[in-house]
């Protein structure tokens, strides 16, 4: 849920060259050169908080146009929706709600984050708790 955007081509990927099923989608909930902050609201429900905001320095904004979020904004992907809950003074997204269709532990759900050069499993946080993913991008704070 933190790292690159190489993750989103890297989880289908291997699993297909191995001759293994590929995931039907991959959302990336995620990128940060900073650390993100997540939150389980409820059975169906991630709040991830950024670090100075989504979309911080210009590698993230790579793809993106300067138009600002709209706060409460939804953007409806395969298995989920993200609300804009909370936005910086500029615009940019500062803590997202991702409402999963089914509940965060149904089978067809596999969370992952990259951590020192790999992708591991993300185990949600109890309802209520959070759970810092520290930025693993090296000489970036």
């Amino acid at each position: 849920m933190t790292g690159h955007e190489f993750t989103t081509f890297y989880v289908p990927i291997v699993p297909t060259l191995r001759g293994e099923p590929a995931p039907a989608a991959v959302g990336l909930l995620a990128t940060s050169s900073r650390d993100v902050y997540v939150e389980r609201l409820d059975d169906h429900t991630l709040s991830l908080e950024v670090e100075r905001g989504w979309l911080h320095g210009t590698g993230e904004r790579i793809a993106r146009d300067t138009t600002p979020f709209v706060l409460d904004e939804g953007i409806q992907r395969p298995g989920f929706t993200a609300y804009v809950r909370a936005v910086t003074a500029d615009g940019r997204p500062e803590t997202v709600d991702f409402v999963f269709d089914e509940v965060l532990e149904h089978h067809s759900t596999r969370l992952l984050y990259f951590e020192e050069g790999s992708i591991e499993l993300f185990s949600p946080p109890p309802i209520g708790e959070v759970v810092t993913l520290e930025s693993n991008l090296p000489g970036i704070r």
